[in-house]
């Protein structure tokens, strides 16, 4: 299966960016998704899920004008092999799955945070460095179910 959203989510108030409209930071412009699933056999089902889109507004542009307008392009690959079969006359199944197959470094947001630094001058012992917060990384689960 294949999916692809173009969206705005834009936000204005006049006491904000001059009463001009700007990204959300949540805004995801395009968005595309590609799924596969796949009985392997009766017992056995592969899924996964390969998820771009482009980067998040960086809201640190409005004060410094060396960052980006948004953030680096997001993706992942999520997959999960899953059993299903009979346990003591019930229904069993049993997944196991990866969130962020191949581990990338996906920017959620970037933030200034506050850095201690050893210095000779006194008064600036605090420095800012702008750095990025990332969605989860690689990211294994296990799924037991049991019906009855």
């Amino acid at each position: 299966s294949h999916g692809y959203a173009w969206s705005r989510m834009l936000i204005r108030h006049p006491a904000l960016n001059g009463g001009e409209s700007f990204s959300a930071s949540w805004d995801r412009t395009h968005q595309y998704t590609l799924g596969l699933e796949t009985d392997l056999s009766r017992a056995f089902r592969l899924t996964a899920a390969w998820v771009m889109a482009t980067g998040t507004p960086n809201v640190l542009a409005y004060t410094d004008g060396s960052e980006a307008e948004r953030l680096s392009v997001y993706h992942r690959l999520d997959a999960s092999l899953a059993f299903r079969g009979l346990l003591a006359g019930r229904t069993f199944t049993a997944k196991v799955g990866v969130y962020n197959l191949y581990d990338r470094d996906n920017s959620w947001y970037r933030t200034a945070v506050p850095v201690a630094v050893a210095s000779m001058h006194p008064g600036r012992l605090v420095q800012a460095a702008n750095v990025d917060v990332y969605d989860l990384g690689f990211q294994p689960s296990i799924e037991l179910v049991l019906k009855f």
